[in-house]
């Protein structure tokens, strides 16, 4: 097969929307359709958007999507260029994610999946057996599609992989693969990508064409990229800049290096950032919210919303930063709070909850000096329902800032600090984040804030809910829980590397023992197992929010775990 050029392409999107993604679909085809075109690739369920869950199986959804197709298809007949679209599709009674060829005015072809008629909350659940017709029938009513899953387009020169991590063992004899990949961006998501491509293209000597869905997909838990990439024989031909919204044109022939990816820190923060953009935009919402503490999740969190609202074109002065003192309230953070604030140019606001969580105490029958588990929460609690009442006055949403360490460890006052409306610190641990606050400084143009930045990571990490030494922190959360570093380590290898307690034991002996003692890496150890399944009632109602690095906890697309799991074979084996 001669190729001319194949144009990659996510459009704007909307899920479960498809009047609205076959509009955007069509203004791209009639952008980018001509002569030298032979293929314009959508990326996958481009008519219905991927995160559509229980929907998928819904009559009106399934019928506006075959009616999109029929449009789209018709689109195609005064041109050479085909298209390739992905949509739901009802067959024989069930549900298929299912590629569509057009060209000509007519669908070609379709190729679909195996059924997901089970689904979960966000990204479809597939079967690995097929159960298809071997003919192809179109039922002018809309209502169902027969359709083979074998056949040749223009003589094997295209075929459809609906699963990166199947590429390696798929077996195809067509020029070209087209690899779906729907996942949300992370940190070393694109390059993992690339060299997957890389080697299936270089064994078996053929094109690989990958194409992520737009930003504009849902942020729930993450953001999509819009990333795309284009193989040839093991080199490179094209790929495009993440979150860049352009189109990819290749010929199969060009050879180009990669688009350098962001630096770890850079990406992180872009991931924040255009998630809550798109977060703001779908909700039809242009403030936010947020409780500063002069802490370090707090800090990152503003940070990540400016800039936010930088992508947007909103104005800076959109996001209201409070603080809210009460017992612990140091000088050292509530200055440092103001300061971050007032040079980032939000809107900044003093809310002194004392009054009313000292009346609170009263009303509860607490002496208000004890400064048990009700004393510290109360405080907790009455932050959140002053930011929850003022963005309902402002008509804005309350931007969450605890951090996947605090999450691990329960460490947040439910339905305090635990709830926000969206939270775009949720998937970073403490260590990750003093790493990016501290790039952030240093490539700050501000020297001002560069150096309040630099004093937040050096501020003892401290939720303040004890009363004040002398102006000094008195409650230390490292003090307390163990290093960060520590506990950030049996984070990773807990979730990520799925080790044993004495596994994660023993490598976290040999990482840290020029630095801790055995004793206290051990109870360090202990405490986190017992916390971290303790917990788990309060990371099975947290609020959407993006994934940045490539484990996390979230319970819909993490780590799964009922909340009265026992911890007692864990612990047993210390």
């Amino acid at each position: 097969m001669t190729h001319k050029q194949i144009v990659v392409f996510s459009p704007e999107m909307r899920v479960a929307d498809t009047c609205f993604n076959i509009e955007h679909i069509s203004d791209a085809y009639n952008r980018y359709a001509g002569e030298d075109i032979d293929l314009l690739i959508m990326p996958e369920l481009c008519i219905t958007g991927v995160s559509c869950g229980d929907l998928f199986t819904n009559d009106r959804l399934l019928e506006a999507s075959l009616e999109g197709l029929f449009d789209l298809a018709a689109l195609t007949g005064d041109r050479k260029t085909m298209l390739l679209v992905s949509l739901p599709v009802r067959i024989k009674g069930g549900v298929y994610e299912t590629a569509a060829f057009l060209g000509d005015g007519e669908i070609i072809s379709l190729i679909p999946r195996s059924s997901f008629s089970n689904l979960d909350s966000y990204k479809l659940r597939w079967f690995d057996k097929w159960d298809l017709p071997n003919e192809v029938v179109l039922l002018d009513n809309g209502k169902e599609v027969y359709c083979c899953n074998d056949i040749d387009i223009n003589r094997k020169a295209y075929c459809v992989c609906y699963d990166e991590n199947n590429l390696n063992t798929m077996k195809s004899e067509a020029d070209v693969v087209v690899l779906y990949t729907s996942s949300t961006e992370y940190i070393g998501r694109s390059e993992r990508i690339r060299q997957l491509m890389l080697s299936y293209s270089k064994q078996n000597g053929t094109a690989v064409v990958s194409v992520t869905p737009d930003k504009t997909e849902s942020t729930g838990k993450g953001v999509c990229s819009g990333y795309s990439c284009v193989v040839n024989k093991g080199k490179l031909c094209a790929d495009t800049e993440l979150f860049s919204g352009e189109p990819l044109v290749t010929d199969l022939k060009t050879n180009k290096e990669t688009h350098k990816d962001p630096d770890d820190c850079d990406l992180a923060v872009l991931i924040q950032a255009h998630s809550l953009a798109q977060r703001l935009k779908k909700i039809w919402v242009s403030k936010i919210i947020i409780g500063i503490s002069g802490g370090l999740d707090s800090t990152q969190a503003l940070l990540a919303g400016v800039k936010a609202l930088d992508i947007l074109g909103y104005p800076k002065t959109n996001m209201i930063a409070v603080t809210m003192p009460c017992f612990g309230t140091t000088t050292r953070t509530k200055s440092n709070a103001q300061r971050i604030s007032e040079l980032c140019g939000t809107d900044f606001r003093e809310i002194s909850i004392r009054e009313s969580v000292v009346q609170h105490l009263k009303d509860i029958g607490h002496d208000g000096v004890t400064a048990d588990v009700a004393f510290e929460n109360a405080q907790a609690r009455e932050r959140t329902q002053v930011l929850m009442d003022l963005a309902n006055m402002e008509n804005a949403i309350v931007l969450g800032t605890g951090d996947m360490s605090e999450a691990a460890l329960g460490w947040c006052t439910y339905n305090g600090d635990h709830m926000s409306m969206y939270n775009v610190n949720c998937n970073m641990t403490k260590t990750f984040l003093r790493k990016v606050v501290r790039y952030e400084a240093e490539h700050c143009d501000n020297k001002e804030l560069a150096n309040v930045l630099l004093d937040v990571i050096d501020t003892p990490v401290s939720p303040e809910l004890k009363p004040s030494e002398q102006d000094n922190i008195s409650q230390k959360t490292e003090d307390i829980l163990g290093p960060y570093e520590v506990l950030d380590y049996y984070l990773e290898k807990m979730v990520k590397d799925k080790l044993g307690p004495k596994d994660i034991l023993e490598s976290s002996l040999n990482k840290f023992k020029d630095r801790y003692s055995d004793e206290d890496l051990t109870a360090w150890l202990k405490q986190f197992i017992k916390r971290f399944f303790n917990n788990q009632f309060k990371r099975n109602c947290v609020p959407d929010g993006p994934r940045v690095i490539d484990y996390d906890l979230s319970p819909s697309s993490g780590w799964i775990m009922t909340s009265d799991t026992s911890n007692a074979s864990f612990l047993n084996s210390l």
